[in-house]
C-alpha cells in the first residue's frame, strides 16, 4: 500500500479502519509513515477523521511546517472537498510569505488530487494553478511541470503575459516556463518564448 498510486488506495476504502490508522498515527514508532497514514484516514472518512485532518492542515499552516505538509493538504481536499481548494488558494498561493518548500508542497497535492480528478475535478486544480501563475511568484514557473503533465495549455496567457511583464523569476522557474509554452505548440506561446530568448534573458 506505501507504494501505491493514490488511485489505488481509494479503491480500498471500504476496507480501511479509521480508528485502527488513527491509532498507528498516535504511535510515535510509526512516525515515518505518518503521510500513509494520512492518506488513508482521509480515505477512510468520519466525522472525527475529518475533524483530527482539519487541525493537523490548520497546526501546519499556523507553524509553517512542512513535515507532512503535501499529505495533509491532500487529505484536506479530500475530505473537505472543493472548497478547501479555495482554502489552499488563500493561505498558500496567494500569500507570498510562503517558503519555497511550502510551495512546493500544495503543489505536489494539487498534482495528485488533479491527477485522480475524483474528489478534486483536474479543472478546479488547473484554475487554482494558473491564479498561483497569475500572482507573478518568483516561483510561479514550478506549476509549469504539472499542467504539462496534464496538457493543461489554458495557462498559456498567464505565462505569456509573466514574460511580458518581465516580472522577476527563479532560473529554474523560467526554464520550466519556457519548456511549458514550447510544448504547448501555442503560436503565443513560442512567439513569448522567442522573444524572451532574443532579449537574451
Amino acid at each position: 500500500m506505501a507504494r501505491a498510486p493514490y488511485e489505488a488506495m481509494l479503491a480500498h476504502r471500504a476496507r480501511l479502519d479509521a480508528v485502527r490508522i488513527t491509532q498507528w498515527l498516535e504511535d510515535t514508532r510509526l512516525a515515518h509513515r505518518a503521510p500513509l497514514y494520512t492518506l488513508l484516514l482521509a480515505i477512510a472518512g468520519g466525522p472525527a477523521a475529518t475533524a483530527r485532518i482539519d487541525r493537523g492542515v490548520a497546526g501546519a499552516h499556523r507553524r509553517r511546517d512542512v513535515t507532512n505538509l503535501a499529505a495533509l493538504l491532500v487529505a484536506g481536499m479530500e475530505v473537505l472537498g472543493p472548497p478547501q481548494v479555495a482554502w489552499i488558494e488563500r493561505a498558500y498561493l496567494t500569500d507570498r510569505t510562503r517558503s519555497a518548500a511550502e510551495l512546493q508542497a500544495v503543489l505536489v497535492a494539487l498534482q495528485v488530487q488533479g491527477g485522480e480528478d475524483a474528489t478534486i475535478p483536474r479543472a478546479r486544480a488547473v484554475a487554482a494553478l494558473r491564479g498561483f501563475i497569475r500572482t507573478r511568484h518568483p516561483l510561479a514557473g514550478y506549476a509549469a511541470p504539472v499542467l504539462m503533465g496534464w496538457r493543461a495549455w489554458d495557462a498559456v496567457p498567464e505565462y505569456v503575459a509573466l514574460l511580458n511583464a518581465g516580472a522577476p523569476q527563479h532560473p529554474a522557474s523560467t526554464i520550466a516556463i519556457l519548456h511549458y509554452l514550447d510544448a504547448s505548440a501555442r503560436p503565443e506561446g513560442r512567439a513569448a518564448v522567442a522573444a524572451h530568448r532574443a532579449k537574451g534573458r
